[in-house]
């Protein structure tokens, strides 16, 4: 009888396949490569993006999907290809085809885990949008793409543990608990695989403790992600069976100015939004 992984065993054997080894972390699908590209160029233009986008039918659909969704959906559908563009912009548009992208991460291993972990991506995403319009948080920051990659390593790290031994007999309980632990180090080695720019794995780091803080301002963009992130648990998005309420008495709450009552109130909004946004992505 093989024996069953320890939690500590399988966290440090997928840490170390992934810093050990960069071919095994996934690359991007290569449309959605090419158009992160395009939109890292400070040179690109709107114009240069619809057509990149246009050339790739099942693309274009899910930009046009997206566009009209409530989290960005403004007044009447955008019904072409450049209105869609022109309305989600280059933030909007990184953070659709980072979406794309994470939604290919995961494996086919642990198919309803992958679903879950993937689904918390999406809640922590579209939390942090939300959050960031009620506590007035400054309109620069790239807030969906912060919430979609806080926990995009849980994603990494199981499409790793998926092809290797070390998980041969482990529950999924104990893949669970590993994917967790090795989240943060799996991301910021993603961020680099992928070229991402320096601001997203400069938060990050901060919102997983591995780097202080340079300023109020990024103190603040931290606790509305991680805001984002305890209310996606709270409401049940994601892999994670919390046995108390993780909205109770959280500190970004206060430091926020926020009220408990506008918290919770995300509930049924935010689980509407990613249910949309899961059949824009899918």
């Amino acid at each position: 009888m093989t024996a069953k992984p320890s939690l500590s065993t399988l966290s440090a054997a997928i840490t170390e396949k992934v810093k050990g080894s960069p071919a095994a972390l996934p690359t991007p699908p290569t449309m959605i490569g090419q158009l992160l590209g395009l939109i890292a160029d400070d040179r690109t233009r709107l114009e240069e993006l619809a057509e990149a986008v246009s050339k790739d039918p099942g693309l274009a659909m899910r930009v046009l999907s997206a566009a009209n969704s409530a989290l960005y959906r403004m007044g009447s559908p955008a019904t072409s290809l450049q209105q869609a563009v022109s309305r989600l912009g280059m933030r909007g548009l990184r953070g659709i085809a980072l979406g794309l992208a994470a939604n290919e991460l995961g494996g086919k291993s642990y198919p309803e885990l992958r679903e879950r972990c993937w689904r918390h991506c999406l809640a922590v995403g579209a939390a942090t949008k939300l959050l960031a319009r009620h506590a007035r948080a400054s309109a620069s920051g790239d807030f969906f793409v912060f919430g979609l990659l806080h926990n995009v390593g849980e994603l990494v790290a199981l499409q790793v543990a998926g092809r290797m031994k070390e998980t041969a007999g482990a529950d999924e309980g104990i893949v669970t608990e590993a994917i967790q632990q090795a989240n943060a180090g799996c991301g910021q080695a993603l961020f680099t695989a992928w070229g991402l720019p320096e601001v997203i794995s400069n938060l990050h780091m901060l919102c997983h403790g591995l780097r202080e803080a340079d300023g109020p301002a990024e103190t603040r963009v931290a606790q509305v992600v991680q805001l984002a992130d305890a209310a996606a648990r709270a409401f049940e998005l994601g892999p994670h069976d919390e046995a108390e309420d993780v909205l109770e008495g959280h500190p970004a709450i206060a430091a926020l100015g926020l009220s408990q009552y506008q918290v919770c109130d995300l509930e049924v909004e935010l689980i509407d939004m990613v249910l949309e946004l899961n059949d824009a992505l899918s």
